[in-house]
């Protein structure tokens, strides 16, 4: 004969079991994704639950190959760019050109090529159809200069330019443009009294030496123009 009260006893029992059970059993399934496909999406968000987005590898910063580059500055015209540890810069004035006009001569007679870049600043415009082999359109955007495009014109295969130049031995890359500044004392531009930079660069090396358009290009793209 049962004994009164062991009834619930066992049943109280039984269901601490099933309780236990199924907590193990829900647990184990909440370790893994097995009951992700029952939750409604809130409840997965609340528990983080779900598949997570792959994280796209980071991108590395390209390395700035101009690092270790000297500076040039002119508070006067507002500009600077940077060139190579190698080269020498030689500032002069360049009335003849135009007045308050100069002329800034980058040699380098450490590497093969006899490399050599004239700059002049607020020229007054050059002009000549033998200008250059290559040249670079430009445009600034708060102040930085960026490569818009490129454009050649062989001098050797132009009769005109052997006979006015001879013997043409070098390549020049020639990049020229107008900056328009709100102050300065630089050149008139236009009715509203503002003012401008002209900048005029001459880049020549040896067509039969080593190929330096790269690190030419390099240097125009460090260009900074202020007001």
């Amino acid at each position: 004969m049962i004994k009164k009260g062991f009834v619930p006893v066992i049943l109280t029992a039984v269901l601490a079991l099933v309780i236990a059970v199924g907590g193990v059993g829900i647990g184990l399934a909440w370790k893994t994704n097995r009951l992700d496909k029952w939750l409604p999406p809130n409840i997965k968000e609340m528990f983080g639950r779900g598949e997570k987005p792959e994280k796209e590898p980071e991108e590395e910063p390209e390395e700035d190959l101009t690092k270790d580059w000297k500076t040039y500055e002119s508070e006067f015209y507002g500009i600077s760019f940077k060139y190579p540890e190698t080269y020498q810069i030689t500032e002069q004035s360049a009335e003849g050109i135009r007045i308050g006009a100069i002329r800034l001569i980058l040699s380098d007679q450490t590497r093969p090529g006899s490399l050599r870049i004239d700059v002049l600043l607020n020229p007054g415009g050059v002009g000549g159809a033998c200008w250059s082999d290559i040249s670079y359109q430009i445009a600034t955007k708060e102040g930085k200069v960026e490569v818009l495009s490129r454009h050649t014109s062989d001098r050797a295969e132009n009769s005109y330019c052997r006979e006015v130049l001879g013997d043409i031995d070098r390549w020049i890359i020639f990049f020229g443009d107008t900056f328009e500044k709100s102050s300065g004392p630089i050149c008139p531009f236009g009715e509203s009294k503002s003012y401008c930079l002209q900048v005029m660069v001459f880049f020549e090396f040896l067509r039969d030496g080593p190929d330096y358009e790269p690190e030419l290009r390099q240097i125009i793209e460090t260009i900074r123009v202020t007001n």
